[in-house]
């Protein structure tokens, strides 16, 4: 039986999806931008500014673009899925929220601050399972967050509805890290929650140079993520691990 992965359009055969771009952004917006009464935003011509980019990227043979904006972070699906419909491009987007603390747009709303666990899951498991919004546009990932050098208690809740979503819905999970610290520390959540570790993509590893964090991650069998590409040391990052036998 040939596996799918839900996009922002429904159902793709995994064979279908192409060269896939596993952490992408068609567009932002930092947690208040929301209540920002003077703000100037067109729609429409960010949304033609997305298709032609998305049409760039297919030319160059890209197939799919996974979009794990967080749902704080003015993630707007049905954008997604418009400009899905116009590009040709796959477009899978995520459910779950952003970091907690270390940067300037960190900082859970209080809205979900106060939630119980069990709360926060339920919304995780809503979205995936229903769809967001009026269109019901279904997210085909969970993507949480942690700041620099510790997580918080609001993290690690995050982190742990996650998890338990994740399996009870057979999704897969894709983290933010900040500065290249707290993937092993992701790790052990997921894992004590009792995920496999090969459903797990620690995301911005490149943001640490130290390869032994690369081969300490992969050793426990998780994937990790170098999307932040651009720079000669990521590409020598990159030719290193597999002469330490990581592919």
């Amino acid at each position: 039986m040939t596996a799918n992965v839900q996009t922002v359009l429904g159902l793709v055969s995994v064979d279908k999806l192409g060269f896939t771009l596993m952490h992408e952004h068609l567009k932002v917006g930092f947690p208040g931008w929301q209540v920002e009464t003077t703000l100037e935003f067109d729609r429409e011509k960010e949304l033609k500014e997305a298709v032609e980019r998305l049409k760039k990227l297919k030319g160059l043979g890209v197939g799919t673009f996974v979009d794990p904006c967080a749902m704080e972070l003015a993630r707007d699906p049905d954008f997604m899925a418009e400009a899905s419909k116009r590009s040709g491009v796959n477009i899978v987007c995520s459910t779950g929220l952003y970091l907690d603390h270390g940067l300037d747009l960190a900082g859970f709303p209080a809205y979900f601050r106060i939630m119980k666990l069990e709360q926060l899951r339920r919304i995780y498991s809503t979205e995936l399972r229903r769809g967001i919004g009026a269109n019901r546009v279904r997210p085909g990932i969970i993507k949480v967050a942690t700041g620099p050098d510790y997580i918080s208690d609001q993290e690690k809740k995050s982190l742990r509805a996650a998890a338990q979503t994740a399996m009870d819905l057979d999704v897969r999970i894709t983290t933010h890290t900040t500065k290249g610290t707290m993937g092993n520390e992701q790790l052990d959540i997921f894992l004590g929650e009792g995920m496999k570790p090969h459903l797990i993509v620690i995301g911005h590893c490149d943001w640490n140079h130290n390869t032994a964090y690369h081969r300490s991650l992969l050793e426990r069998g998780c994937y990790i993520g170098f999307d932040g590409v651009g720079t000669q040391v990521q590409r020598c990052q990159i030719d290193t691990l597999p002469r330490h036998g990581s592919t």
